[in-house]
């Protein structure tokens, strides 16, 4: 609604000034050295006007090209955020399923290329935990230790592996070690 009201001044302006400057017998001179240039007004509005219209049109596109590789740039961000999220989503259903052998997979997958640290910690801890599930207490270990080393400036998420560490070592029956990494 507003671009028609805005649409309609300017056709009105524009109605307006060419009713005045049609009768118009003024001349517009530019002296420059020694040459002298001469053109009626209306014809000088006219050049102004178009002149006004090509040098916006041109900044904005000179605009738009300047700012494409920032856009780019936040397109491809948002792109493997959502791959991200997609990939620690099907990991956590496949780790609920009980397709540890996949969900181990995926969220190895996610640990390792993820350049969040907060993914990457919870991505560490859910695939320690489908390691545990499968039996491969080196490779569950060297995960809870990454995720431990990616949740160094989050006290949450630090406890939160600290727990899960706890857990998969009292499920082994480990509860004097499981104590050791509570007390944190």
């Amino acid at each position: 609604m507003r671009s028609i009201i805005k649409l309609l001044i300017l056709f009105g302006i524009a109605v307006v000034a060419a009713l005045l400057l049609q009768d118009s017998n003024g001349y517009l001179m530019l002296v420059t050295n020694d040459e002298r240039r001469t053109m009626s007004i209306p014809a000088a509005i006219l050049i102004l006007s178009v002149s006004f219209i090509l040098l916006y049109v041109l900044l904005r596109i000179l605009r738009k090209l300047l700012a494409t590789p920032k856009t780019v740039s936040e397109w491809s961000d948002r792109r493997h955020e959502r791959k991200d999220v997609a990939l620690l989503e099907r990991g956590w259903i496949e780790l609920l399923e009980g397709s540890s052998v996949k969900a181990e997979k995926d969220l190895e997958r996610l640990a390792n290329h993820t350049k969040d640290s907060t993914r990457q910690a919870l991505a560490s801890m859910a695939a320690a935990r489908a390691a545990h599930n499968l039996g491969h207490t080196d490779k569950r270990d060297r995960l809870l230790l990454s995720a431990r080393e990616a949740t160094k400036t989050e006290p949450r998420l630090s406890a939160a592996a600290a727990t899960v560490q706890a857990e998969l070592l009292l499920d082994e029956g480990r509860g004097q070690e499981a104590l050791a990494h509570l007390e944190f």
